[in-house]
């Protein structure tokens, strides 16, 4: 034990000592992966419409010799087709910026493939001319084209099949199937070789970023036809949800994704977006060589909720420089068919993130994670407080800058001192706080007190001493911060700490069942748990001091497990998982929602409180003969059920009602005869399938 004493007001200590876990606690080890963190700063609106039904959408901001211009789209007038716009951009409060007056660049066509509109401008330089890629609409059609013109502002000249300006327009990239689309290209330019970018969805379901890649050339003729050797593309994102572009009238398409090269990182990054308008926000992804993407981290700072179609500010390359002011600029709206766009200065860093135990100076405890730490006060200071400071952006940051504070703080009612544990979100004051412990009570600060934190996707619970009926409990929907850096604070009194431990787990049900971590998964000891009692649940659950149970609250990720169920019977007996369980009561038909397989191997999903609400799909398993492993993507309220080692989802289901259930407890149930058996257990926040 270390002690650890704290004195002056708010005062913060990076932890850097290694602390011994006990045994019931599962320590991972220390786990490492770089990934792009950014950080939206504070902004302003670089457009809000002046009409009625106005808006513009997908911004694409790039600097371009001393100016920083920004490209979107939008109408000329309320129900007009989307045209294309170039604006130099101004200074504004907060490091936002401003438009100073907008130049129409590209106009549809009144017939053809672009006649409906055209949108998602990506403007990068080769040679001589500036290329500008887009989406051009005509009714449901949507495909990749391009333009040039020697000045960023245009006016651009399309491409006709032949010669620029003249002719149909011809696409870049496309599709015959009338169920799929190329939309939201993002053109980069490194290494005399062009990177396009761009959406698909495929046969209606699935939502991929495909990269295709083409050498440009030295010779002038070989730059201005570079599009004409673009190579077949290949997949460089696999997209959780199937429309997360659906907008407010219910049209469905996959939303843009960005990408910039950050010479910085040297990563490209990519952003996008995640879930359904309303709800969706900005989601980030990085890579080391273009090709294959893995999700990283944005953290929630300077956006809005509705966020579409973002853009990171790059270069007329599409990089963005080493020194060069960072930021990005996104589409939101609150109100159907009008949107703004907003701007928000960044910061870009690679970090380690992932699971992280003992060493937790300088790291990043992930999105769903338990802290654990004990504290004691030095006195009996009225007006004080004593907890931890956790879910930080930056590891040098304050209780004013970022981030919660969980405290037990002392404070005065007549003659009493009276505590209380608060959860507290920096810039917005008590989120929650628990019950008063008076002087009947046996809470003694001046001994060591064990505070607990488990926190996953915005839901945060704090107990004191393993009282989990006394605990306090909150989910922050608005931007909540997801993982983060720790350190301590206390307020006009010195503190004491020891046995910190901090970790991405998800134990068992049992002491001897405890779940450890590694690279962010987690599963179950030895993969098993036998003989779930008949007809009934198993939850899994965190251990409060060995003693207590509170559940484990997860949220987005995946969540799988091997079934098996006993010969003979009624074949529509079942057994699956249970997630998102909000009460975690310990009956799969009083909460969250339940993925079960049958014996006569049909799939489908049941919710508590509603019924089934996806009808039983057949899958050609048998599961009372051979095991059957169960994959549930979850991502929001989207679930998307895979079987075995299968590439598209039997069950690809969102729900649409205002009970969705987010985020709560992860059970295994059955309604059998014999019970079930379940191997593999496995909850992984990396989402992979």
């Amino acid at each position: 034990m270390r002690r650890l004493a704290l004195t002056a007001t708010a005062c913060l200590l990076l932890v850097s000592t290694t602390i011994a876990a006990s045994p019931a606690q599962a320590q991972p080890t220390p786990v490492s992966r770089d990934e792009v963190v950014i950080e939206p700063l504070a902004g302003s609106d670089l457009y809000t419409p002046a009409k009625v039904a106005g808006y513009r959408v997908s911004p694409d901001p790039v600097i371009s010799g001393a100016r920083t211009w920004v490209l979107t789209c939008g109408p000329d007038e309320p129900g007009g087709p989307d045209l294309i716009w170039a604006a130099p951009t101004g200074e504004a409060p907060n490091g936002g910026r401003v438009v100073l007056g907008e130049n129409k660049a590209l106009l549809p066509e009144t017939t053809g493939p672009d006649s409906s509109g055209v949108c998602d401008p990506s403007v990068a330089k080769i040679g001589a001319y500036y290329y500008l890629t887009y989406t051009g609409v005509s009714g449901s059609d949507r495909q990749v084209f391009v333009a040039r013109s020697s000045s960023i502002e245009g006016p651009y000249a399309k491409w006709g099949g032949t010669s620029w300006g003249t002719g149909t327009p011809q696409p870049i990239a496309r599709f015959g199937d009338p169920n799929a689309s190329a939309s939201g290209p993002s053109l980069v330019v490194r290494d005399n070789t062009a990177y396009l970018f761009f959406n698909t969805r495929v046969g209606g379901a699935t939502y991929q970023t495909l990269l295709s890649t083409s050498v440009i050339g030295t010779q002038p003729s070989d730059q201005d036809t570079w599009f004409l050797r673009l190579r077949q593309p290949v997949v460089a994102i696999e997209h959780p949800e199937s429309y997360p572009g659906l907008d407010c009238v219910g049209n469905r398409w996959p939303a843009d994704t960005d990408v910039k090269y950050d010479a910085k990182t040297s990563r490209y990054v990519a952003l996008t977006t995640d879930q359904e308008y309303p709800h969706s926000v900005l989601q980030a992804y990085d890579s080391a060589d273009g090709l294959k993407f893995t999700k990283s981290v944005i953290t929630r700072g300077d956006y809005h909720q509705g966020a579409r179609t973002p853009g990171l500010l790059a270069d007329a390359t599409g990089t963005i420089r080493v020194g060069a002011p960072t930021g990005i600029a996104y589409a939101y709206s609150s109100t159907c068919g009008q949107s703004s766009v907003r701007w928000s200065g960044t910061t870009q860093a690679l970090l380690p993130t992932g699971a992280v135990s003992g060493q937790i100076d300088g790291a990043l405890v992930g999105g769903s994670s338990t802290i654990s730490v004990n504290i004691k006060f030095d006195d009996n200071t009225v007006d004080s407080w004593i907890g931890v400071h956790f879910g930080k952006v930056h590891p040098g940051d304050t209780v004013n800058d970022s981030g919660y504070v969980a405290r037990l703080r002392i404070f005065r009612t007549f003659t009493y001192r009276l505590k209380q544990l608060c959860l507290v979100k920096v810039g917005f004051g008590d989120l929650a706080c628990g019950r008063i412990y008076d002087q009947f009570d046996q809470l003694d600060v001046l001994k060591w007190v064990n505070l607990r934190i488990v926190q996953s996707n915005g839901n945060i619970s704090a107990f004191l001493n393993g009282d989990v009926s006394h605990g306090v409990s909150t989910t922050d929907a608005d931007d909540p911060y997801l993982g983060g850096f720790i350190s301590f604070a206390t307020h006009s009194v010195s503190g004491q700490y020891s046995g910190l431990s901090a970790w991405d787990n998800v134990p068992a049900s049992s002491q001897s069942g405890d779940w450890s971590t590694s690279s962010g998964s987690w599963n179950i000891a030895s993969g098993t748990a036998t003989n779930v009692a008949t007809s009934g649940q198993t939850n899994l659950q965190d251990l409060v001091n060995g003693d207590a149970t509170l559940p484990t609250r997860l949220g987005d990720g995946t969540y799988a497990a091997t079934v098996s169920l006993p010969p003979g019977g009624t074949q529509t007996a079942w057994a699956g998982l249970n997630l998102t369980n909000p009460d975690m009561t310990g009956a799969w038909s009083t909460g969250g929602y339940t993925v079960f397989l049958r014996k006569n191997g049909n799939l489908g999903i049941y919710q508590a409180g509603v019924g089934q609400v996806v009808a039983d799909t057949p899958t050609g398993r048998n599961p009372t003969a051979a095991p059957v492993r169960l994959r549930v993507l979850k991502t929001g309220a989207n679930l998307q059920v895979y079987v075995g080692s299968s590439d598209s989802p039997f069950i690809n289901w969102t729900d649409h009602s205002s009970s969705a259930w987010g985020i709560g407890g992860f059970g295994l149930a059955n309604y059998t005869t014999g019970g079930a058996t379940f191997t593999g257990v496995t909850w992984n926040g990396d989402q992979s399938r």
